[in-house]
């Protein structure tokens, strides 16, 4: 299993069988950037009014909305998934890896 951003569907996050070729497209959504732990990937949604952070199951389910605005460096643990404003590196956030949705800021880079 591979997971890729398809260039010839406006960057639709998609999951590839290895064995049998077979794609599939896990969100219409034009994604920016993502980062796969377990049975969950988040990714980050380009859209010009609701860029977002968000969350879907590998099997292209249980999509939802993590945090509203444009991150980057999506990083997942066991137990968090820490994510940057884009163009911000003083600030961190992060969400439990799963369960019920709870952004908090992590640190602030004071350098």
């Amino acid at each position: 299993t591979a997971y890729f951003l398809d260039a010839d569907n406006n960057y639709a996050l998609t999951l590839a069988d290895l064995s049998t070729g077979e794609t599939k497209v896990l969100t219409d959504d034009r994604v920016d950037t993502f980062n796969v732990y377990g049975s969950v990937i988040y990714y980050q949604r380009n859209h010009k009014n609701h860029p977002a952070l968000c969350r879907i199951g590998t099997d292209g389910n249980g999509q939802e909305e993590v945090c509203e605005g444009n991150f980057t460096d999506i990083n997942i643990t066991s137990s968090y998934v820490y994510f940057y404003p884009y163009d911000n590196d003083k600030m961190c956030y992060r969400t439990p890896r799963t369960g019920p949705v709870h952004v908090s800021q992590f640190i602030t880079n004071t350098k």
